[in-house]
C-alpha cells in the first residue's frame, strides 16, 4: 500500500528534523508580534518558546534579531541540561534540544 504524502512528510520530519523552529507572526498597528517555539516532532513537546514584540514592523533588523535572541535562548536551554564545566549531560538527565 503505497505511503499517502502526510505520512512521507511526517517521517521524513522525524528523521531529518527532530526539533524544528516554528513561529508565527501578527501585525499589532505599526508594530510586530512574533511567536517562535521548538517542539519534538516525535511526540508534539514543547522544549522551548518565546514571544517578542517589535514597535516597528518595518525595521529591516527584526529577523537577525530574533535569529540571535532564539538561539541565545536555545543555548541557555542546552547549558541547563549540562553538568557545570562538562560537555556531557548531567547524570539522569536528558537534554531535550
Amino acid at each position: 500500500m503505497p505511503m499517502n504524502r502526510r505520512s512521507f512528510d511526517e517521517n521524513i520530519a522525524i528523521r531529518e528534523v527532530p526539533r524544528p523552529l516554528s513561529g508565527t507572526f501578527a501585525a499589532r498597528g505599526a508594530g510586530v508580534a512574533i511567536d517562535v517555539q521548538v517542539t519534538s516532532v516525535a511526540d508534539g513537546t514543547v522544549i522551548w518558546a518565546e514571544h517578542y514584540d517589535y514597535p516597528d514592523g518595518n525595521d529591516p533588523n527584526i529577523n537577525v534579531d530574533v535569529a540571535l535572541r532564539a538561539t541565545s535562548g536555545l543555548r541557555l536551554r542546552h547549558a541547563d541540561c549540562i553538568e557545570p564545566g562538562s560537555a556531557r549531560p548531567a547524570t539522569g538527565s536528558t537534554p531535550r534540544i
